[in-house]
């Protein structure tokens, strides 16, 4: 399921999915620079957006223009393949025995 919701929301351009990674504050707004989520995409560009409030850094956001408007990083994060250079979405599947199960996207 959320597979498909990270897919739908990707592809409107009101929400974004965005990873801040560095952050900047000029005393009225934040600049974070970071990257996209595009779907099923393993290569997500990189992005400079201006918010009004800073996202977590390293955590998936969901931005609709300038306003964050949820942090969905216990749900969703990005993290590097062991396979070379390539971006895999650890998504929430399920509680087991030993706490919170991820899948990986792809495998």
């Amino acid at each position: 399921m959320l597979v498909r919701l990270l897919n739908a929301i990707s592809c409107l351009r009101r929400f974004r999915l965005f990873v801040a990674l560095t952050l900047e504050n000029n005393g009225t707004s934040w600049t974070a620079n970071g990257k996209l989520l595009r779907g099923s995409n393993l290569h997500h560009p990189t992005a400079t957006m201006v918010l009004r409030a800073p996202p977590l850094t390293r955590h998936v956001a969901v931005i609709v223009d300038t306003a964050v408007i949820a942090n969905v990083g216990p749900l969703i994060e990005v993290v590097l393949s062991q396979k070379g250079d390539w971006d895999v979405y650890k998504i929430y599947n399920k509680l087991g025995e030993k706490g919170i199960e991820f899948e990986f996207i792809p495998n």
